[in-house]
């Protein structure tokens, strides 16, 4: 009897329980993506055009960064699921393919570019994982413009694995004209694609893109429509009162926070809230005093250090903003906002030295 044959997937169900401790097996894998000459050409051999998607992928679910959390990781840990147990064992491609066909790596993929004529490309992906291995995408575009074409088969692909996080990638580009054409697309996407148990989550960000158009009674629809899914979720209730302090009602607002905090006690969001309403109905000790409760009760949360900080800003505390902004900035150092943000406090503060001044991420 060969028992070379059960030996590798004897193997793999024995090092997952080690493996999944530190890689989390939802990464995206692109075990080959060929490219034409005259895109060789451009330095695009070997490795470099799939680690290119793979890094357009990363850089979807960064700028995404839903409070959800992605299903989809980093393109570090997408090269660590690939490396590691390969490393581990000191095996080859071999072995990899038996991660691939037992399911261990489950969205990985294949494909490659090629040329149609007049400047004009396609993007082909296969999958080679058991659960998409009847997946195919085809996109299209230009020679000159790849980062286009390497973006839209990320969308493409990242459509189909995690529709939400493309919606919320979509309404985070589409805040500043109100359009949400694409978002809206997105969602519709959602409607068809994602799991029960996500499906309020799709709601309370369809809520939120009415509620950035002004249109305040269709944002509650949606929030209630989300509740009405999941009563636990409490996000959506954060976004009503949000809607309503939109309105005017700020009484109704707090009341809506005070109710989400009576289920989800730790939720510095909905305390940032609730001291926009009270600054607006002109309570500034409370909203002082509830802005200082949300950085205790999370002081490693950059948003909320950059909103306490955008606070003191306004009643002129310069320097306290300035430390605030610091702080996020060394929670969270690729977000080029939050140095912004900096670079105002310290302008204010000193407007000869802060123009010159490098900000330090860490």
């Amino acid at each position: 009897m060969d028992l070379g044959f059960l030996l590798v997937p004897a193997m793999m169900v024995g090092a997952f329980g080690l493996f999944s401790m530190f890689v989390d097996p939802s990464s995206i894998v692109v075990t080959e993506l060929t490219v034409p000459p005259s895109i060789e050409d451009r330095g695009y051999t070997g490795t470099v055009p799939a680690l290119r998607f793979t890094n357009e992928i990363e850089t979807i679910t960064r700028q995404a960064g839903t409070n959800r959390g992605n299903l989809i990781t980093s393109e570090d840990a997408r090269a660590r699921s690939v490396e590691a147990l390969t490393d581990w064992f000191g095996l080859a491609q071999p072995f990899r393919a038996t991660q691939v066909a037992v399911g261990l790596l489950p969205f990985t993929f294949r494909g490659g570019i090629f040329e149609l004529g007049d400047g004009k490309l396609e993007f082909q992906l296969h999958g080679q994982s058991p659960e998409y291995a009847d997946f195919e995408l085809v996109v299209e575009g230009t020679d000159d413009d790849l980062n286009g074409l390497f973006n839209k088969a990320a969308l493409g692909l990242l459509s189909e694995i995690d529709p939400y996080m493309v919606a919320v990638y979509h309404f985070r580009r589409e805040i500043p004209t109100k359009d949400f054409t694409q978002t809206l697309a997105a969602i519709d996407n959602c409607l068809v694609r994602v799991p029960e148990e996500q499906m309020p989550w799709v709601y309370a960000l369809w809520g939120h893109s009415f509620h950035f158009r002004g249109e305040y009674e269709k944002a509650i629809d949606k929030y209630q429509h989300a509740l009405e899914l999941n009563p636990d979720f409490v996000r959506p209730m954060m976004r009503w009162g949000e809607t309503l302090a939109a309105m005017g009602d700020h009484d109704a607002a707090i009341a809506k926070y005070q109710e989400l905090l009576a289920k989800e006690p730790v939720y510095p969001e909905a305390l940032v809230m609730w001291a926009k309403s009270l600054l607006a109905q002109g309570d500034k000790a409370g909203g002082f005093a509830k802005y200082q409760e949300a950085v205790e009760m999370t002081p490693r949360f950059a948003r909320i250090r950059r909103d306490y900080g955008r606070f003191l800003m306004s009643e002129g505390l310069y320097a306290e903003a300035a430390e605030e902004f610091r702080t996020a900035v060394t929670l969270a150092p690729h977000r080029e906002s939050l140095k912004t943000w900096l670079r105002k406090a310290q302008r204010a503060l000193d407007p000869d030295l802060a123009e010159a001044a490098p900000v330090a991420s860490n």
